[in-house]
């Protein structure tokens, strides 16, 4: 519901998948080259060379195409998704941001919103066209040595030995670090906002603490996905370059037993190399959708949070005459209770110092007189009108100009 597959996105995939087909041929064109008897400058050598060249040209010119579609799609839904956030994220009571760390808002609307940007524009197309190529190859080789087919195939099962487990690993400490990275932003955030009370309070150590064990929890995480890419990368190539040298090895023996030409085992060759980047991310599609998912529960949260409420009337309030009334009125913060069973009364033109300790409910007072907060018990009215029965927006205008 977040994601939208639009026209635009489709045919900038469309045209990736032009360009992997291009790139499919030209393996073909190499092995024809090679197989010349002959490598002067002849009719036939001529038309391969040029034919090449405008593959290669059309290629560019089509993947530039492509992605120029694909990304600006991509930045287009991002900006309309974060929008639709900064929009929403306002109407929230205020109840929902007293539970928030308002860094880990912000990064939940600036990070989590680039992970599915990077799915949209970077895994989609590279899964399409990478299953594209890897069907197209399966089909083009096999057609050329259904044998040397079979022994390249080996690399599927191999790398998904490798890449499968170590890819759920990943996963797992790819969603850790997404929220941690959320929770450091936001206690560091709340330790610059508040930085007056801080110092204040001389609790600049208690502050450095405990952005100090996001840093570290944020620093192991990393230290773990490193061990992992560690793995990852030198196995892959590892493994890659085996089967490399099985290939080359076994296709030298056939073409100096004759049954395989020079030409078939160069394209071989090519379109062994052009295969492994699709097949790694193809595999990768799992850990990174996964990804999407815990951002896009993140991010869908904030979506479906529950507004402010906003009904009532336009009543008529006569200026400079007005009566605010608080009767009985109570308020807790979840279990602790704040206000219990406050009396007021205010007049316009009336000036009313609220005195107390820190903690003793004075800005709760007034967060629930403006209806920033429900009351718990009790009644506040406005002229013998119960606040309720006003609109939010008549109701916060006619407090400050009452005040």
């Amino acid at each position: 519901k977040l994601l939208k597959i639009t026209p635009r996105l489709l045919w900038g995939i469309l045209l990736s998948m032009i360009a992997s087909l291009l790139n499919l041929y030209l393996p073909l064109l190499v092995r024809h080259f090679i197989n010349l008897k002959q490598f002067a400058w002849s009719g036939l050598s001529k038309k391969v060379l040029l034919l090449g060249g405008l593959i290669l040209i059309g290629n560019l010119l089509v993947s530039s195409l492509s992605d120029y579609l694909i990304s600006s799609e991509g930045d287009r839904q991002v900006r309309q998704l974060r929008l639709r956030l900064q929009k929403q994220v306002l109407r929230p009571p205020q109840k929902y941001f007293d539970q928030q760390i308002s860094g880990n808002l912000t990064s939940r609307i600036i990070n989590d919103v680039n992970v599915l940007r990077s799915f949209l524009t970077e895994t989609i197309p590279a899964v399409v066209t990478g299953s594209l190529t890897i069907l197209g190859t399966m089909l083009i080789t096999f057609s050329l040595d259904w044998k040397l087919t079979l022994l390249m195939l080996l690399v599927f099962p191999i790398d998904g030995l490798v890449t499968v487990p170590l890819g759920k690993i990943s996963e797992v400490i790819a969603d850790q670090t997404q929220s941690s990275l959320a929770a450091l932003t936001g206690v560091t955030s709340e330790s610059i906002k508040q930085i007056k009370t801080v110092k204040l309070n001389k609790a600049e150590e208690d502050v450095f603490a405990k952005n100090a064990r996001e840093i570290n929890k944020l620093y192991r995480l990393s230290l773990k996905g490193d061990r992992i890419a560690a793995m990852i990368g030198p196995l892959q190539s590892m493994l890659s370059f085996c089967l490399i040298m099985a290939v080359v090895l076994y296709g030298t023996l056939r073409v100096k037993s004759g049954s395989l030409s020079t030409g078939t085992l160069g394209a071989f060759m090519m379109y062994f190399f052009q295969i492994i980047g699709p097949i790694n991310n193809v595999a990768l599609f799992y850990s990174d959708r996964k990804q999407m998912l815990g951002a896009t529960r993140k991010i869908s949260e904030i979506i479906n949070e529950t507004a402010e409420e906003t009904a009532g009337k336009e009543l008529a309030v006569a200026p400079g005459s007005s009566l605010l009334r608080l009767d009985q009125v109570s308020f807790a913060y979840q279990d602790l209770p704040v206000l219990e069973k406050v009396d007021l009364e205010a007049r316009s033109g009336e000036k009313i110092a609220l005195v107390g300790a820190t903690g003793a409910g004075k800005t709760t007072l007034a967060n629930v007189i403006t209806r920033l907060y429900p009351v718990a018990a009790g009644r506040i009215s406005l002229n013998g009108q119960a606040s309720t029965d006003f609109s939010l927006e008549q109701w916060r205008g006619v407090f400050f100009d009452f005040i």
